[in-house]
């Protein structure tokens, strides 16, 4: 499968992940901002690797897929990954990962492109601090920026701060902002590619 098909399939298996309850297949079109024959084409072939089922609520991931995506959050080195109400970034929805590794890419703006590109209306990508996330280049601080969503993503710290990446995306659908997240992390620029690449092919 390409990587462009394996990239739509993660990125509706994280929608799911995130999703309590079974979503429809029109939903989840909208989401994505495709048609609903693109949609059933993708969750056929899910469902018969054993990623998910599917009911006349809609589709739903299954112990297997949950499986899936816990195993690539680990190989990737995720602490946490979620979503939240993203109106103080100026979009209906934001998307997180933190990520264990502190890993300061080489190229950022051209990261956070990748994610405009797929459809989201921006990115953030922060560097854990002493107590905050900071915003390279520049160093701004997130939580004077953003400070509830720096409230609710900061780690509770006991004993030596957490060294972590904060990659988050921002826009008004959480099926395009998923998929900015997923540009994110396979950049060519970024250093978990390699590390999803090889997982990717399971898909």
């Amino acid at each position: 499968m390409s990587t462009g098909s394996s990239k739509l399939d993660l990125s509706i298996l994280l929608f799911l992940y995130l999703t309590d309850g079974f979503v429809g297949r029109q939903t989840l079109a909208e989401e994505f901002e495709l048609g609903e024959g693109k949609i059933k084409t993708h969750l056929k072939g899910l469902k018969e690797k054993g990623y998910i089922t599917q009911l006349r609520a809609g589709s739903q991931l299954t112990e297997k897929g949950s499986m899936f995506i816990n195993g690539i959050l680990e190989a990737l080195g995720v602490e946490r990954l979620g979503s939240m109400d993203g109106r103080e970034l100026g979009s209906q929805t934001v998307v997180y990962v933190l990520l264990r590794k502190e890993s300061v890419p080489s190229k950022i703006v051209k990261m956070r492109d990748q994610a405009v590109k797929e459809g989201a209306d921006g990115a953030i990508i922060g560097i854990f601090s002493g107590d905050t996330f900071k915003l390279p280049p520049g160093n701004e601080d997130l939580c004077m920026y953003a400070p509830l969503f720096c409230t609710e993503i900061k780690p509770k710290i006991i004993g030596e701060p957490p060294r972590l990446t904060l990659l988050a995306v921002f826009g008004d659908k959480k099926g395009k902002t998923i998929e900015g997240l997923v540009a994110i992390l396979l950049s060519e620029y970024s250093p978990w590619r390699a590390t999803l690449l090889g997982l990717l092919e399971l898909l």
